[in-house]
């Protein structure tokens, strides 16, 4: 796919798949009982990116891991600067990442490969 994705600046390994939910945050949404429309206030539009390796060794999983845990060990923040690409605009946005998901690994030439690893980046 060869889809780039920087934490802190440092390129991670290159994703299988990536899902964009571009999210609108309202408040007081709700329908005028007079007419029927719907009345809301924008608050703000938020990014979360879902991003999968089907297939990653277990020293890309570490190299990753490290890479979204730094802030975490240095300063005791969660979050990071994340930049990416999507619908032809760069984003440069302050993320955390959510659980990491991993699917059980095989061995293959003496080497842990772990399946179906899954990460959630959403903005602050």
């Amino acid at each position: 796919m060869g889809y780039d994705i920087y934490v802190n600046g440092q390129k991670l390994p290159a994703p299988s798949d990536i899902e964009f939910l571009d999210a609108d945050i309202l408040k007081e949404a709700g329908r005028s009982p007079e007419t029927g429309d719907l009345f809301a206030k924008w608050i703000n539009s938020k990014i979360r990116i879902d991003v999968t390796w089907k297939a990653i060794t277990e020293d890309k999983l570490a190299q990753i891991k490290n890479i979204l845990d730094a802030n975490k060990r240095t300063t005791g923040s969660p979050f990071f600067r994340l930049q990416f690409e999507y619908a032809g605009r760069q984003y440069d946005i302050t993320a955390y990442r959510g659980d990491i998901k991993t699917g059980l690994y095989f061995i293959k030439d003496g080497q842990k490969i772990y399946r179906d690893v899954s990460i959630p980046f959403i903005e602050r």
